[in-house]
């Protein structure tokens, strides 16, 4: 998610996770470009329902003109056993 560099935004990006009752597993901020940075967040296992149910406010969070972008990884334990 590209967001506003300033101060509070990993607040509320954390904030909307933890309402969601979302275990966050690594949250990384690159570094500011002309006053927006990225925000990837890697989650621990949720359903695709949690997903859809909290990119609203992801969206709503996002710098104007960008958007959340969720790319769904395998679980460890499947990608193990093929």
């Amino acid at each position: 998610i590209r967001v506003e560099d300033k101060v509070g935004v990993l607040a509320e990006v954390s904030a909307i996770f933890a309402k969601a009752d979302v275990s966050v597993s690594t949250l990384l901020q690159d570094e500011s470009q002309q006053g927006m940075t990225d925000l990837i967040a890697t989650t621990h296992t949720m359903s695709a329902s949690k997903i859809q149910s909290i990119l609203p406010e992801l969206q709503h969070a996002a710098a104007t003109g960008h958007s959340a972008v969720i790319y769904p990884a395998l679980d460890e334990q499947l990608s193990n056993s093929g």
